[in-house]
């Protein structure tokens, strides 16, 4: 009976590392979405835009920089951040 249930104890710890692991990988990639995003609405509609791609995407908006038909754009969700470059022809 107790090789059964420290079997047990292993099978939900480790289902719950690959949980935990599953969410990081999910929050990442949704960072870099929003960082994609943000970086292509700031070339178009400055950063009223990129703050509105950022928050449709679920991120924050944590850094701006514009220029002449560029941007690049840093937002975070959870503990993972993102950053990402867009440019004009």
């Amino acid at each position: 009976m107790p090789l059964v249930a420290l079997m047990a104890a292993g099978l939900v710890g480790s289902m719950w590392f690959v949980g935990v692991a599953s969410n990081g990988a999910r929050e990442k990639t949704q960072a870099q979405t929003a960082a994609d995003a943000a970086a292509l609405a700031a070339v178009s509609d400055g950063s009223t835009g990129a703050e509105t791609a950022a928050k449709a995407n679920g991120a924050e908006l944590i850094d701006l920089s514009t220029g002449p038909g560029r941007a690049t754009a840093k937002v975070k969700i959870g503990s993972h951040s993102a950053t990402a470059q867009a440019q004009t022809d």
